[in-house]
């Protein structure tokens, strides 16, 4: 029994995220469903969205072409560790090598981090405070 006939149901999913998610998690989210959920039409579904699953890319890179490879690049990658490929779901494959910027999402200085994190804590306000637990 398919209780979905069209994919709506995704596009309010990805509509209500983009508003409360960074495009990272929007990249992951939109991978996961590619995954794991029936979705009709996966390029409609892209071409809807782009633009926020690619948002962080656009904002460094000053190019929007550009910045899509980039989240494609993403999407194939992340697709790979089920693998899957964005042509298994007739997405594009990405245009040109992405893989260093992809790579320097994940190559930065945790004790930086940390150090500008316990610098700017005792900073925030008793709400934000109260929240703090929540991302840690």
């Amino acid at each position: 029994m398919n209780l979905l006939t069209d994919d709506s149901i995704w596009f309010t999913m990805l509509q209500e995220a983009i508003h409360v998610q960074l495009p990272r998690a929007l990249r992951r989210m939109f991978s996961q469903m590619l995954l794991f959920c029936e979705i009709e039409n996966p390029l409609a579904l892209w071409e809807q969205f782009k633009y926020h699953l690619s948002e962080d890319y656009i904002r460094r890179l000053n190019d929007n072409d550009l910045a899509y490879n980039y989240a494609l690049a993403y999407i194939n990658r992340y697709l790979a560790l089920q693998g899957k490929s964005n042509r298994d779901f007739q997405l594009l494959l990405p245009t040109e090598p992405v893989e260093h910027l992809i790579e320097d999402e994940y190559d930065y200085d945790q004790s930086e981090e940390q150090e500008i994190a316990n610098r700017n804590i005792p900073l925030l306000n008793q709400e934000q405070r109260r929240i703090l637990p929540i991302y840690f």
